[in-house]
């Protein structure tokens, strides 16, 4: 709050911020009062949207994804689907070597 001293208690800016440092000291209103506040903030103050961190506004997702350009969306959606996917497993093979050759292309190499 001390950036906010310098402007009248009942200044918008003044509020947001009380309210997001509230979230910090009772975690359990996160989830209901995280995304109204940032609307509040966007729609009162809209040169801050592009500085907001994106991580927050997709952590959130709902409402807070129209203030994301479609590109950034995109972006996040790609991360979320990799993070998603199955990792391969490796496949050892069945003659108990490591690497691609099989049995038979070692038998080939003496002869």
């Amino acid at each position: 709050m001390t950036r906010t001293k310098q402007l009248p208690q009942e200044h918008p800016l003044r509020e947001l911020a009380a309210g997001f440092q509230s979230l910090a000291s009772h975690p359990s209103d996160f989830y209901d009062q995280g995304p109204d506040l940032i609307a509040r903030l966007f729609d009162t103050y809209p040169e801050f949207t592009p500085t907001f961190p994106r991580q927050l506004l997709w952590f959130f997702g709902a409402n807070c994804l129209h203030y994301m350009a479609d590109d950034e969306l995109s972006e996040f959606q790609l991360q979320e689907d990799m993070r998603a996917a199955p990792t391969p497993l490796r496949q050892i093979p069945s003659n108990g070597l490591s690497g691609p050759s099989s049995a038979n292309s070692c038998d080939k190499q003496f002869d």
